[in-house]
């Protein structure tokens, strides 16, 4: 297993210290100190009609089966972000976000408590973090995105420049690697499974600013 020293979103969770119970003690439900979490998180994109009324808890998802990962082309999606598998709990994610070029998209909306980045583009990247360790729903909304999916193709989740794989953090905000993801695709079946990224995201600038 690997694990190494948090740093992006460690830092950001510092940040925003002085405004929580902070970031370090006081973890919510059912966390027992010194407990890690194994490289079992997975993360999953799930399709949603555009709305402007969308919300942290617009998903229903009780099992992996109500994940909805194709659509077709020529509509509007709000790309949402799922955690699941995520063992005692998770405080924060580091990912991108990759699309055919030519589709049209829009700011990313953040479910934690502090984010780095923002997803706009192809290629794009965002450091979110929570100021207290997450222990549910057990399908869990990140984040989501708007997307117009003009023509056939997938929408890839993807590593953040200076990484080796998607990653997140415990409730000692300890990182470790996803497990595995799931992508979306339009008019074609997308990829699930193990995964090693071969295209990173291109945020090394905004994480430069913290290291």
């Amino acid at each position: 297993m690997k694990a190494r020293a948090i740093g992006t979103i460690a830092i950001a969770c510092m940040m925003i210290i002085a405004f929580s119970a902070g970031c370090f003690a006081g973890h919510s439900r059912g966390y027992t100190s010194g407990e890690k979490l194994t490289e079992t998180l997975k993360v999953a994109l799930h399709l949603m009609a555009h709305s402007g009324k969308q919300s942290c808890a617009s998903p229903s998802i009780s099992t992996r089966g109500d994940l909805v990962r194709q659509g077709t082309a020529g509509n509007d999606y709000d790309v949402f972000v799922i955690l699941f598998d995520y063992g005692p709990g998770v405080t924060g994610l580091e990912y991108g976000l990759i699309w055919p070029a030519g589709w049209g998209s829009a700011a990313t909306t953040h479910c934690a408590d502090f984010a780095i980045g923002s997803i706009v583009n192809p290629g794009d990247g965002m450091s979110i973090t929570w100021t207290l360790c997450q222990t549910s729903p057990e399908f869990m909304p990140a984040a989501w995105s708007w997307i117009s999916a003009a023509t056939a193709g997938e929408i890839k989740l993807t590593w953040l420049a200076g990484s080796e794989r998607l990653m997140y953090t415990d409730c000692d905000f300890t990182e470790f690697e996803a497990d595995s993801v799931f992508f979306a695709g339009i008019d074609v079946e997308p990829f699930e499974g193990k995964w090693e990224a071969t295209e990173p995201s291109t945020w090394g600038g905004i994480k430069a600013m913290f290291r």
